[in-house]
C-alpha cells in the first residue's frame, strides 16, 4: 500500500502556490498519491492557465484526514491549527512547513 499525502495550505500567502506547485509536481514526478483540500485546489487552478490540480484529488476538509496518510500544511502556525482541526482526532500527522518569519508549531522551513 503507497503513502498518500494531504496537502493544505494558506491562500493568503502568495509563497503558497510555487511552493505547492513544487510539492505537487515532485509527487508526481516520484509517483505518490496525493490529495488537496479543496479550497487550496480551487485557488490554485484559478490563476493558472492550466490545471495544477485535477479535480479527483480535491477532497473536503472535513474528509481530508480519512483520505490522507500524513497532511502538509504550507503556511504557518495558523495553518497547522487549521491542519489540526481539520483532521479532527483522527490521529493522521502533519508536516508543517513555515512560509512566514517565526514558527513554532510549523517548524520545518521549506529549504529543509
Amino acid at each position: 500500500m503507497n503513502m498518500r499525502f494531504g496537502v493544505v495550505g494558506n491562500t493568503s500567502k502568495p509563497v503558497v502556490r510555487e511552493v505547492a506547485c513544487s510539492l505537487i509536481d515532485l509527487f508526481r514526478k516520484n509517483k505518490l498519491e496525493f490529495v488537496v483540500h479543496d479550497e487550496l485546489g480551487r485557488w490554485l487552478n484559478g490563476s493558472a492557465d492550466r490545471s495544477i490540480v485535477e479535480a479527483t484529488a480535491f477532497c473536503k476538509a472535513s474528509e481530508i484526514g480519512r483520505h490522507a496518510d500524513m497532511l502538509i500544511a504550507l503556511g504557518g502556525d495558523g495553518t497547522m491549527l487549521a491542519a489540526a482541526h481539520m483532521i479532527g482526532g483522527q490521529g493522521t500527522p502533519i508536516l508543517g512547513i513555515n512560509l512566514g518569519k517565526l514558527g513554532f508549531l510549523a517548524e520545518v522551513s521549506v529549504n529543509e
